[in-house]
């Protein structure tokens, strides 16, 4: 039996895994409604200039993943992040 503390390094290794590889319809599947604590480190490297970043970024289901995640929501109170196209739909 594995048990729900292991689950949950699991899912993060996993999040992280499709992260730094720019396996964008993974990540937001994996990273879910409800995410590991530690996964939200993972967005910090989703602003990298980085090929993998960069993809994810670029993917079509982004605009959808950014607002289901709750980052157009900071967005609107903080501001978008230098590294969004101005013309990005969020």
């Amino acid at each position: 039996m594995v048990s729900q503390t292991s689950a949950r390094k699991n899912e993060l290794s996993t999040v992280s895994c499709f992260a730094l590889t720019g396996a964008a319809e993974e990540f937001f599947e994996e990273y879910g409604p409800h995410p590991h604590p530690g996964a939200s480190l993972m967005l910090l490297s989703l602003w990298t200039n980085i090929d993998p970043a960069r993809q994810i970024r670029a993917h079509s289901g982004f605009p959808a993943f950014a607002e289901r995640s709750g980052l157009v929501a900071a967005w609107r109170e903080y501001g978008r992040p230098d590294v969004l196209a101005a013309n990005a739909p969020y």
